[in-house]
């Protein structure tokens, strides 16, 4: 049976309206789920000063490799003749690996070096070393020896969230709110620093330092979910955007944001005519009225 050529053409609008929303790899965020005090691990990190601000980790996650999935997998021949069927018998997951830069106070890397010595404590005649502002000091002894915590006080769940750029409703308007929005969320179960990769110095061509881990974890899930829609309560006072708990939606903006807009229109306008008049042609007029004046 002869095919139909419709089935390879598509109009470029068509074609725009798929290849126009491919998602971007620069636009995501981390979530270590760490938090000030607390228990086990968290605790460790508090007292190493390292948990002032948790959320700066999140924004210190420069890199993020999420991991492939496969299956162990049996064999069964010579059940049917000439064939040999496979079966799925257990899931795998490989290792993720996030890679931090490291600033100025060195924090990030600490915080990958304190989670694992907190897996790990080394113990001293005075007893274990629990995390401090001065990292390991003191506990140089050779008869120091390590006593390895149970799991579950080191296992954190890590998130990956991926997101687009266009989440704003109105850049150019300030608390204009969010645009509905599709997210991925990778949920992490139970995971943990396995590995620091070795972090190269070299007096060649200055580079900002990063540091690289590899963690380990049970298994992961994803999730579906979005940005809600900018709502605003029947009084008039802002919602928060659960997406984003600490920015306010307001459903109205200040004549002031919308008197600069229109004068950056206006501007953008005027640098066109002008472009098109150096090169000799006769621009077309527009004219953007300004907002309306206040009644009396």
């Amino acid at each position: 049976m002869a095919e139909s050529a419709e089935l390879y053409y598509a109009k470029m609008s068509q074609v725009s309206a798929i290849i126009g929303k491919l998602s971007q790899t620069s636009q995501f965020m981390v979530n270590l789920n760490l938090a000030a005090n607390g228990q086990g691990v968290n605790q460790h990190l508090t007292n190493s000063g390292l948990l002032t601000n948790p959320k700066s980790y999140d924004f210190l996650c420069s890199d993020v490799t999420l991991p492939g999935s496969s299956f162990d997998m049996s064999e069964e021949s010579g059940s049917r003749q000439g064939m040999i069927e496979r079966f799925a018998t257990r899931r795998i997951y490989t290792d993720f690996d996030l890679t931090f830069y490291v600033d100025d106070n060195y924090n990030s890397l600490r915080l990958l070096e304190e989670w694992m010595n907190y897996i790990d404590p080394i113990h001293s005649s005075a007893g274990a070393y629990q995390g401090s502002g001065n990292g390991q000091t003191g506990f140089n002894g050779s008869n120091n020896f390590y006593r390895m915590k149970y799991p579950n006080e080191y296992k954190k769940d890590i998130s990956v969230v991926k997101f687009e750029r266009n989440f704003l409703a109105n850049p150019s308007i300030s608390d204009s709110g969010f645009r509905p929005q599709s997210l991925v969320k990778y949920t992490f179960i139970d995971a943990f620093p396995m590995n620091i990769v070795a972090i190269p110095f070299s007096y060649e061509s200055s580079t900002i330092t990063k540091v690289t881990a590899s963690f380990n974890y049970t298994r992961y899930i994803v999730e579906k979910t979005r940005f809600d829609t900018p709502t605003t309560t029947p009084s008039g006072a802002p919602t928060t955007n659960p997406a984003n708990p600490d920015q306010p939606v307001r459903g109205q903006t200040s004549p002031q944001s919308i008197t600069d807009s229109v004068s950056e229109i206006r501007e953008m306008i005027i640098r066109s005519q002008n472009r098109i008049r150096e090169q000799g042609g006769t621009p077309a007029t527009a004219e953007i009225a300004g907002p309306p004046s206040p009644m009396n």
